[in-house]
């Protein structure tokens, strides 16, 4: 593991984990999303007007490269062609930060998703990233049980 996660991350990385399992067996949900640097990513994501809700594995990479450039979420543009920008506004552990994306809303305007996002290495070169949309509504309440 990467860090120390909240016990709530830890249950939702495990529920990933299952489903990345029964993917891997040839069971539907997971998506080939692209190759980067030889390294293969999928994705499986929800996504309802304001809530998204995505997870995505990414097998064979090494740890300086995951960090270096998948973790940040400036370089998200170069693999996915529906995000415009992205930053990191908070970064709240080692594997727990909050970022901010923009994503192409056709035929709308470009839209601004906040997502709460962990990450965690399940096998010697295997990671998975976990996000959840916050609306302005849960806010503040997200934050305090992650901050205090």
């Amino acid at each position: 593991m990467l860090g120390q996660l909240a016990a709530e991350d830890e249950e939702v990385i495990a529920s990933f984990v299952q489903e990345l399992e029964a993917a891997e067996s040839g069971q539907p949900g997971w998506v080939f999303v692209a190759t980067l640097n030889d390294v293969d990513i999928f994705h499986r994501a929800y996504d309802k007007h304001i809530g998204l809700r995505a997870e995505g594995f990414i097998p064979e990479i090494n740890i300086g490269m995951f960090n270096a450039f998948l973790k940040q979420p400036v370089n998200r543009p170069t693999f996915d062609k529906y995000c415009i920008d992205g930053s990191v506004s908070e970064r709240q552990s080692p594997d727990c930060d909050l970022v901010i994306l923009k994503f192409k809303c056709w035929p709308a305007a470009p839209r601004d998703v906040l997502l709460k996002r962990v990450y965690k290495s399940i096998e010697d070169k295997t990671f998975l990233i976990a996000s959840t949309s916050i609306t302005n509504f849960s806010f503040e309440q997200f934050l305090l049980q992650f901050l205090t």
